[in-house]
């Protein structure tokens, strides 16, 4: 039943995939089964268990997501305050004994992980007087796995929003970080573990590091915990069950031109399509199936082996209709032939003493404008006019700031004051009837007679940046307006160092650019100093070479070997050549 079910899992896959691409070999056909608990997210059939008994969960409720999981058919999606807690029901403190996983001092942590946001988070941990964890570091990217004090880095940088099948090992010696079935770090833990021996007695968080408070923002699936530890052949079969490779395969599109659907066909490499059942569309009827949009070649069926992903474009023979212009009492407008699925030309305007044209629309209570641009006739239709009192449009121009809509205002009535833009490093200063900002638009006493342009007014944000000198002579602040660049201000100094540029954060991590790098809120920057070297230079007056040394400002040099010289003894080392 395994098998099938595996089976079947991949032919789901290879209906799902978009058009296709590489051959496929299966390796393994499940993940170890020996396991101790598991957590496989089936839409509340969360915990497979084992020898540690039940999960609960607090915080937020586990949300289960059929569109984004990694295998069988659910995941778990962890909102930042997610956490499965494992308890054993009979001890009132709510813990266990690790040793009930197995008796062999060794432990194997798999799991199916998605981060959907680049902060440093938890992702499991089992906490004791030492503890075990797995963890994303948002700094380096990476995932870490390891003991209490000890941390095992991955080599490689983790993808936001990308599935990884990372697994925890510890054998009674080493600690093994692999992922996607790929050893990435090993390291020989320093200090003496036996989990077996009765003193690990804690519990098992999912969804957090509970040591740090860092909660998971992001997917779990299939969490599997092993009371020994697998070898590299066994994670790399599982690995090989998760993430199983495409098989070579085509997809035969059916370009219909606005008929009914006909489903793409995925089609393994020298095999044929299937000749579908014939499309209808109204207006037309079909006139076969071709291999070019101009129509010139009929696709053959029986004997095309399919190669390569294809279209195949079916063909229709159009009707045509009559388009009548109903124009409610304006000027007559005649009527028009159109191609079934064609444009409408735009005709003349009709006239109307009083009204100005508003445009075609498909009812007579003007509910749906006629777009001569985008609408197509399927059918006889009648458009009907519509007539509006002149009305003129209010254009609020908020240079820069965030949209604020246009007005439509009749004749000699008043236009709203809207809601106060907002634009970033700037407060709002009012709104005026010129791009100068000489008088304020009276919205209280101004009648509208023709299209009109007020202009928002803004007042730019200053921001003060200071400069901390980290030890050297005092750097006065700066004030700047929002986005503009800061003047270089006179390096500082420092004795015994020399000034190493001016940096966002005391660490001296990103220097700050001049030229590039602009002012959007109050700032501090951070003077960098690079301690001076001096030479040493021994003169040996003849004798064996003393090698220079370059020592730090106020450090001291080191006394050297003594040289030798031939009929001569060493009588130590002067400051003259007067000795």
């Amino acid at each position: 039943m395994q098998h099938k079910k595996v089976l079947s899992l991949l032919l789901v896959i290879c209906m799902l995939l978009p058009m296709s691409y590489n051959r496929i070999v299966v390796y393994g056909s499940s993940a170890p089964g020996d396991y101790s608990i598991r957590w496989k997210f089936e839409n509340n059939q969360m915990d497979e268990k084992g020898s540690l008994d039940i999960s609960q969960t607090f915080g937020s409720p586990i949300q289960y997501n059929n569109t984004a999981h990694k295998e069988g058919s659910f995941c778990a999606y962890f909102d930042g305050n997610t956490v499965i807690y494992t308890y054993n029901p009979s001890d009132m403190d709510g813990k266990h004994n690790l040793s009930s996983l197995g008796t062999n001092n060794q432990i194997t942590v798999s799991t199916l992980v998605k981060i959907a946001n680049d902060s440093s988070q938890g992702i499991w941990e089992f906490g004791g007087s030492d503890r075990l964890y797995l963890r994303y570091n948002s700094i380096n990217k990476r995932f870490y796995v390891g003991v209490w004090g000890t941390d095992v880095v991955a080599t490689g940088e983790a993808q936001i929003d990308e599935w990884y099948l990372i697994t925890f090992v510890w054998d009674g010696t080493n600690i093994k970080l692999y992922i996607n079935g790929e050893l990435s770090a090993n390291m020989i833990y320093p200090h003496s573990i036996n989990i077996n021996d009765g003193s690990w007695v804690s519990d098992w968080h999912v969804g957090v590091e509970w040591s740090k408070g860092e909660y998971l923002k992001g997917y779990l699936d299939d969490t599997i915990i092993y009371g020994r530890a697998l070898t590299p052949t066994e994670i790399q079969d599982m690995y090989s069950f998760y993430f199983p490779l495409q098989i070579a395969q085509y997809n035969v599109v059916f370009d219909v031109d606005g008929g009914s659907p006909v489903p793409n066909q995925t089609i393994n490499e020298g095999e044929k399509a299937i000749k579908p059942t014939d499309p209808t569309k109204t207006g037309h009827n079909f006139a076969g199936w071709y291999t070019d949009s101009s129509y010139t070649t009929q696709f053959d069926f029986t004997n095309t082996a399919i190669t390569g992903n294809v279209t195949v474009y079916g063909k229709w023979n159009i009707n045509q209709y009559n388009v009548t212009f109903d124009s409610q009492g304006g000027s007559p407008v005649g009527s028009q032939a159109v191609n079934y699925n064609g444009l409408v030309p735009t005709p003349v305007a009709p006239t109307k003493e009083g009204y100005s044209f508003g445009g075609w629309y498909k009812e007579a209570g003007y509910t749906n404008q006629w777009n001569f641009t985008t609408d197509a006739v399927t059918a006889n239709t009648t458009l009907y006019a519509k007539w509006n009192i002149k009305q003129y449009t209010v254009n609020f121009d908020v240079n820069g700031g965030s949209t604020v809509p246009n007005q439509t205002i009749n004749h000699l009535e008043k236009a709203i004051k809207p809601t106060d833009p907002t634009k970033t490093g700037h407060n709002f200063a009012g709104w005026y009837t010129d791009s100068n900002y000489t008088t304020q638009f009276d919205f209280t006493n101004t009648a509208i007679t023709g299209n009109v342009t007020v202009y928002g007014k803004w007042n730019i944000n200053q921001y003060t940046v200071t400069f901390d000198s980290q030890g050297g002579s005092p750097v006065g602040s700066e004030v700047v307006n929002y986005n503009g660049l800061l003047p270089t201000p006179v390096a500082p100094t420092k004795a015994g160092y020399n000034f190493g540029g001016w940096y966002k954060e005391a660490g001296c991590t990103n220097q700050w650019n001049f030229t590039t790098d602009v002012v959007t809120a109050n700032t501090t920057l951070y003077a960098k100093w690079n301690i001076n070297q001096y030479t040493v230079n021994f003169d040996v007056n003849g004798g064996s070479t003393v090698p220079n040394q370059t020592i730090n400002h106020l450090e001291k040099a080191i006394k050297p070997t003594d040289p030798i010289k031939t009929g001569h003894n060493f009588a130590g080392w002067y400051t003259n050549s007067s000795y």
